[in-house]
């Protein structure tokens, strides 16, 4: 062709299928190639063909895309096609039937792609399966929809960012010197063309590595070249392929995440330099399906690398992989140390040396509020990791209670001035682990701390946890409002540990009342609470008759009422209320009041048979119960087969009282004790109690301090010692006494069978010398 002259002209040919094939247009003049490119082509065309071609534009290929047949289009170095959308758009519709395009340095071609997105599928060739394309420097986006494509080869297009092509049969993937395609987006575009069915991938976002060999995954043949890092990298690569052969699953478990960004090979990398010499345990950690392993993986990398910190991203593997700990909590420990790698370390502390648990809830808040966690930390380091733990746990249930008592912490620690935070610590470790097994009842806990004080709190939350050494109770010259006697109510309605509740100088209301007459029905089955001392509360003689039907009815064993006014009705409730009680041994009601009816309700309590009367021990200090009452009282103890203890000390006693005892102590073989001091019995009524003696064989400690002992009641006492085999103490004032009943006292102590300790008061008759000589104890009062 080059021979030809410039005028020649050629007529249309029927037969020619193929124009310029291995033929160069910059050989031929630009006359020449006119007539080609004006007269040549015919509707049998298929095969296309301008390499180098001056002349040749988007015009006249629009004229050529009219022939429907053809199969195969090369494009290479023809400076005016730009392959615009019109031109892209004739090819899609009119030939259906292209297999082959190949575009070689066609430096006016930006997009290979639909003008709009009218669909979904971009440019639409049904039969292509070969496409190339090199060398096209401007080029920014290919868009293809092409079911049969096999052969996808792009190189040297470095603008290229976007690539969307589907193609789910592609067998051969080149992707190479394309600086400006995203990781991300090209992996995006391996998976969705179908990866699974690739055999050959050579993909070089940066043309760092052009010759790596290529690496088997289950039987096929991927070559992966990163952008930095390339051999240390492609070790890796090599390894995993190395584990690949055995676990076909890495192909699409491992290989997608790596090709996503490059920290995937960097955590894949960072893996094996941590396993070192344990391809078992490598091999374990990259065939897992769980999400969390990969994700730990990466971001123990960016640790490491990102952050300079590769002693923390060590230790955050270790965390995954101890039997105490696993993958979700060195997940959460991972992504923490992406925030904050300061509050990642102490995390893994708290795991060790605490609780694994502690340490995710840790982890979890963290990742959810920094600030909070920091200081919970903070509380963790100083207080103790059991403290912490015990707060994070309620943090997300009620996030409301963490300042609370956070500030009791720190309160509680200034009060006592230690500055070791122990004692706040402890506090806060005591309410916290309410809050932490029973979140309802952390209001009430709150609710008393606020009202009372801590200490009270606190008390009051190892009640409601139901502590085996919190057997008592006691509220000393406590204020109590009417919601913090609720609250003490609600607790002691679940506790079942709690033995003794004492209320001392704590005023109560009549709705404080109600609420304690309530909680003492409503007590569990299994409660142990038999002892309720209720000290100068001020009842009044309504209120207590709103609170006896409720002792009544409560499993209480000793019931003290003292310092209350119950001279009225009050008195006589309680005792009727009580009279009922299964269970009631002790009943201790000292300045309350009674008068001689208090006495005679009483003696009537007392004097119900045997086992309706349960009683043991009767206190009735400083009672103005008169001689009628004490009377009255002593002559049902005559009877009474369970009294064991009977105090009636000051209670404005004399001589009918003192007969009616010393008639008691003759016939009663169960009292042990008997207390009259500072009762009128005179010399008659001294003797009295004294003879009766001679007939008991049961009371231990017999107390007649101020009753009006004198010399005649020593000598029979002297006298009745070396027989009586139970009295050990004695107790009674010398005012009466002369040196003759102090020498009777001496003799008597010298051959008492079982008197072991005398407590005489101080006089003028007493002398240091007195008891000399005698085994016996003597106490002067």
């Amino acid at each position: 062709l080059s021979s030809l002259p410039p005028d020649l002209h050629l007529l249309p040919a029927s037969q020619i299928e193929d124009i310029l094939r291995n033929t160069d247009f910059m050989d031929i003049p630009i006359t020449i190639q006119q007539v080609f490119l004006n007269e040549l082509p015919n509707k049998d065309l298929r095969t296309i063909l301008f390499r180098n071609c001056g002349v040749l534009d988007d015009r006249y290929l629009d004229r050529l895309f009219n022939f429907r047949n053809i199969t195969s289009i090369t494009l290479e170095g023809c400076p005016q096609v730009h392959l615009a959308f019109p031109l892209l758009h004739a090819l899609s519709d009119r030939c259906k039937a292209l297999a082959s395009l190949h575009i070689s340095d066609i430096t006016a071609c930006r997009r290979i792609a639909r003008a709009t997105v009218t669909s979904v599928k971009g440019l639409e060739f049904p039969q292509l399966v070969d496409v190339t394309i090199e060398r096209c420097p401007v080029l920014c986006e290919v868009r293809l929809w092409a079911p049969a494509l096999n052969v996808l080869s792009i190189t040297d297009c470095q603008k290229l960012s976007v690539l969307d092509v589907h193609s789910p049969h592609l067998d051969r993937l080149n992707i190479t010197g394309c600086i400006n395609m995203q990781e991300a987006e090209l992996a995006a575009f391996t998976r969705s063309c179908g990866s699974k069915s690739l055999a050959y991938v050579n993909v070089d976002l940066f043309g760092l590595e052009p010759d790596l060999a290529q690496v088997i995954f289950g039987g096929q043949m991927i070559s992966s070249i990163l952008s930095e890092g390339g051999e240390e990298y492609w070790s890796c690569a090599k390894r995993i392929a190395s584990i690949a052969e055995d676990e076909p699953a890495m192909t699409t478990s491992i290989l997608p995440e790596c090709l996503e960004h490059v920290l995937g090979w960097e955590a894949c990398e960072f893996l094996f330099r941590v396993g070192g010499d344990d391809p078992l345990w490598c091999r374990s950690v990259l065939v897992g399906e769980r999400p969390e392993i990969w994700t730990t993986l990466v971001n123990a990398a960016r640790v490491s690398k990102l952050q300079s910190n590769p002693t923390l991203a060590i230790n955050i593997l270790r965390v995954a992989t101890s039997k105490a700990a696993g993958w979700e909590v060195a997940a959460k420990i991972a992504e923490v140390a992406m925030l904050d790698a300061a509050v990642a370390a102490p995390i893994i502390t708290a795991g060790r040396s605490y609780s694994w648990t502690t340490a995710s809830d840790l982890a979890g808040l963290a990742i959810a509020d920094l600030a909070r966690a920091e200081v919970l930390i903070g509380v963790g380091v100083k207080q103790g990791w059991d403290v912490a733990g015990n707060l994070v746990a309620i943090a997300t249930v009620h996030p409301e209670v963490v300042g609370p008592l956070l500030d009791v912490s720190n309160s509680q620690r200034g009060r006592h001035g230690n500055g070791d935070g122990q004692s706040g610590g402890h506090l806060v470790r005591i309410l916290a682990n309410v809050a932490a097994k029973l979140p309802a009842l952390v209001p009430t806990v709150l609710q008393l701390g606020q009202d009372i004080d801590w200490e009270f709190a606190s008390a009051m939350s190892r009640i409601a946890m139901n502590d085996p050494a919190m057997t008592q109770l006691n509220l000393m010259h406590r204020k109590l409002t009417a919601k913090s006697v609720a609250a003490i109510v609600a607790l002691l309605g679940i506790n079942t540990t709690l033995t003794s509740l004492i209320l001392f100088g704590t005023s109560l209301d009549d709705d404080a009342v109600d609420a304690l007459a309530k909680a003492l029905v409503s007590m569990p089955a299994a409660t142990k609470l038999t002892e309720l001392w209720l000290l100068d509360t001020g009842l009044t003689c309504a209120s207590a008759q709103r609170l006896s039907p409720a002792l009544q009815s409560a499993p209480l064993a000793c019931i003290n009422l003292r310092g209350h006014d119950l001279s009225a009705d009050g008195g006589a409730a309680v005792v009727h209320a009580l009279a009922a009680s299964p269970t009631l041994t002790e009943l201790r009601l000292d300045t309350c009041g009674m008068g001689p009816a208090g006495g005679e309700a009483l003696a009537a309590l007392l004097a119900l048979p045997t086992p309706a009367s349960t009683l043991r021990r009767l206190e009735l200090y400083n009672n103005d119960v008169a001689d009628a009452g004490g009377a009255a009282l002593c002559a049902s103890v005559a009877t009474n087969a369970r009294l064991e203890a009977l105090v009636l000390s000051r209670c404005a006693l004399g001589g009918a009282t003192a007969t009616a005892l010393g008639n008691a102590l003759a016939t009663n073989h169960v009292l042990t004790l008997v207390d009259v001091h500072d009762a009128d019995f005179g010399r008659d009524g001294c003797a009295a109690v004294v003879a009766a003696l001679a007939h008991n064989s049961t009371l231990c400690t017999l107390r007649l301090w101020k009753c009006g002992f004198d010399d005649v009641a020593a000598e029979s006492i002297s006298a009745l010692l070396p027989q009586n085999t139970s009295l050990k103490t004695l107790t009674v004032s010398s005012e009466a006494l002369s040196p003759v009943g102090i020498a009777a006292l001496t003799h008597g102590l010298s051959v008492a069978a079982a008197l072991t300790e005398l407590r005489i008061e101080k006089g003028r008759v007493i002398r240091s010398d007195s008891f000399a000589g005698v085994d016996a104890k003597v106490v002067l009062l």
